[in-house]
Parts: C-alpha cells; sequence; structure tokens
C-alpha cells in the first residue's frame, strides 16, 4: 500500500513538472504566439498540410503557341527579304537608268552633227534632225515605207560616225558602197560590213523607188542586220582610235 502511494507522488510530481516546463519553454511560447500554418496549437505538435498539386499545361495548346510564334517569325523574315531585295531592284534600275539616258542624248546629239544637213540623203527630209526619232515616229505610225528609208539612213549615219565615209548630196546607194568596199580594201574582217550595207541598199531601193510593199517583217529584218551593221561599225571606230 506504501509503495502505490509512492508511485501516485511520483507521477503527480512529474506531470506538474512537465506544465511548469511547458509553460517556462520560450519556443513554445513563440510558436503559440504565432501560430504557423504548419503548428498544432492545442496538440502541441506538427500539423499536416495539403500540398497542392501544380496543374499541368495542356501540351497540344502550348505546342499551338509555339507553332503559330515560329509562322510569324518566318513570315516577318519574309516580308524583310522581298523588302530588301525591292530597294535594291530599285537602287540598280535608278543607277541603270540614271547612266543610260546620259548615254542616250550624247549620241543622238553626234547622229544629229555628223548629219547636220539630211537632204544629203537619198531621199528628202530635210526638216528632220534626228534619225532615230524619225525612225522611231514612222514605226508608230505604221509607215513601214518611211520606216524602212530611215532604217537605212541610219546604216550610213554608222558609217559616218566611224569616219569610213562622208554622207553628201548627190552621192548614189551604189556610190556609198562603193566607198565602203574600198575602205574594206584586202581586209577579210571587215568583208561582212559592205554585204550588210548591200542588203540594206536593196531593201531600201525595193520599197522607196520600187513598188515592192514595205511591211513589219521587213522592217524588223533590215533592224536586225542593222543592229550587227552597228556592232562591226562600232568596232572598227574603236580599234582605229
Amino acid at each position: 500500500m506504501r509503495s502505490h502511494g509512492l508511485y501516485r507522488v511520483l507521477l503527480l510530481f512529474f506531470l506538474c513538472f512537465g506544465v511548469l516546463s511547458a509553460a517556462d519553454d520560450p519556443i513554445r511560447e513563440v510558436l503559440q504566439s504565432q501560430k504557423p500554418i504548419w503548428y498544432d496549437n492545442a496538440a502541441d505538435d506538427w500539423k499536416r498540410i495539403a500540398a497542392k498539386v501544380p496543374e499541368k499545361k495542356d501540351s497540344s495548346s502550348a505546342n499551338s503557341s509555339n507553332g503559330i510564334g515560329s509562322l510569324f517569325a518566318y513570315v516577318m523574315i519574309g516580308v524583310v527579304a522581298i523588302a530588301t531585295a525591292w530597294l535594291l531592284y530599285q537602287l540598280f534600275r535608278n543607277l541603270t537608268i540614271d547612266a543610260s539616258v546620259p548615254l542616250v542624248e550624247e549620241r543622238r546629239a553626234a547622229v544629229a552633227r555628223a548629219v547636220a544637213d539630211l537632204s544629203a540623203l537619198p531621199f528628202s527630209e530635210s526638216d528632220i534632225t534626228d534619225p532615230e526619232a524619225a525612225l522611231a515616229q514612222a514605226r508608230a505610225h505604221y509607215d513601214w515605207r518611211k520606216a524602212v528609208a530611215w532604217s537605212y539612213a541610219l546604216h550610213l549615219v554608222e558609217l559616218d560616225q566611224a569616219g569610213i565615209l562622208k554622207i553628201t548630196k548627190g552621192t548614189t546607194n551604189r556610190g556609198y558602197l562603193r566607198l565602203v568596199n574600198d575602205w574594206v580594201g584586202d581586209s577579210q574582217k571587215r568583208i561582212v560590213i559592205p554585204r550588210l550595207l548591200e542588203d540594206a541598199i536593196a531593201t531600201f531601193e525595193r520599197t522607196w523607188f520600187g513598188h515592192h510593199v514595205a511591211d513589219e517583217l521587213i522592217l524588223q529584218t533590215l533592224e536586225l542586220g542593222r543592229e550587227q551593221f552597228k556592232s562591226l561599225v562600232e568596232r572598227e571606230k574603236d580599234l582605229s582610235t
């Protein structure tokens, strides 16, 4: 009986000591006053906290957004590339025009100086001072007969400019051809020039003095020959300078 009473006294002592210790513990006082979410104030123990699982993003919508962004980037790159190409084209075009216009004007002025009196040509057109413009005007009005005449006249102008002959009043077409043949001499490199001139003379005489009706095809054939004729004469002019 005495032992049971002793046990009761000891148990009561330890309970009182625990209460006093809890009351004197500063950490517990802070926890009880601050009440953090992870502390159970009533049970003086850890509190279970329910963790939130992050929501899973929809991969299809994310891929769709990335695809739209990539497409927009490619479109913008294409727009920039097209704009750059257009600007470069305009720059090149302006430079070409600026460079070519003075050359055309200079050439026309030189032709006008070489043939100041076009009445010396094999047909009377004394009021015309620019055979290139006269050819273009005749072609625009579908006057193929006059266009053929001016195309032939420009053959003679090219020769005059190169110093191969001089356009003079009274010189016949055959007279111009003899002058060119004399200039060629024995040079086989120049033999094509009189042949082209002879073809141009034949075409001119058939349509101007004869009864052969001129048309666009005849003019085009004559102009193709004149392009070759002009390049050969220009080459001879360069060699002589």
